[in-house]
């Protein structure tokens, strides 16, 4: 498919994960493309500081943790931000902070 549409790929940022809520070990044989070996891993999330699968962090059994756990973390880190920006005596007036929360955490 890639030499007929003009495209490559870098096998190096490719990860293999077996789906399953299977309660029972699976032991995952590497996935073998020629010239390389890709390995089985837990989850599918950081990978040379790139996020994979469009921003969301899937774990071998679907359910969402290390994806909610990150969002939690950019959420926080966001508020922080937004704390420091507003005081009571100095700082953005009420309109802008709420336009930046709306704006920047909720999404």
């Amino acid at each position: 498919w890639s030499n007929t549409h003009a495209c490559s790929f870098d096998l190096g940022k490719f990860q293999m994960v077996h789906y399953t809520r299977n309660r029972m070990k699976y032991t995952a044989t590497p996935l073998l493309v020629p010239g390389h070996i890709i390995p089985a891993s837990d989850s599918a999330k950081y990978l040379d500081q790139v996020r994979v699968y469009l921003g969301l962090i899937l774990d071998r059994e679907l359910r969402w943790h290390e994806h909610v756990e990150s969002a939690i973390a950019k959420g926080t880190c966001a508020v922080l931000a937004i704390g420091r920006l507003t005081r009571t005596t100095f700082g953005l007036p009420h309109q802008y902070v709420r336009q930046l929360f709306r704006s920047v955490v909720i999404p």
